[in-house]
């Protein structure tokens, strides 16, 4: 287990995902073990505050706040979700590792400490 650095909304959900999708946005309560919902994943964190701190700065057009986390890391080709409309099995969009910002990492599941 690796501890890392959440951005999220005041709400405490998902910083980056647009209301839009409310089908994956994550909230992520204090000391809970969070997963990804149906059809999305995996989770990211980032590794530094300071890598959290660049993205929010560069990223987020909403509040935000930056909280410790525990997760555990694990490798996977980048973020996905699958499309509403068109999914099958094979059909997801996917952000590919080389696309995510620096100091991203994977995570099947995350548990926000404060």
């Amino acid at each position: 287990m690796k501890q890392g650095w959440k951005v999220l909304r005041l709400n405490r959900t998902s910083a980056y995902i647009p209301r839009i999708f409310k089908e994956w946005i994550v909230e992520y309560p204090i000391n809970t073990k969070v997963y990804p919902p149906k059809d999305c994943g995996p989770l990211a964190v980032f590794n530094t505050e300071q890598c959290a701190e660049t993205f929010r700065k560069v990223t987020c057009w909403v509040k935000t706040i930056i909280v410790p986390c525990e997760y555990e890391p694990i490798k996977d080709i980048g973020l996905w979700f699958a499309d509403v409309e068109l999914y099958t099995e094979d059909y997801r969009y996917v952000l590919p590792v080389s696309m995510l910002p620096e100091g991203t990492e994977m995570t099947n599941w995350v548990r926000c400490l404060k």
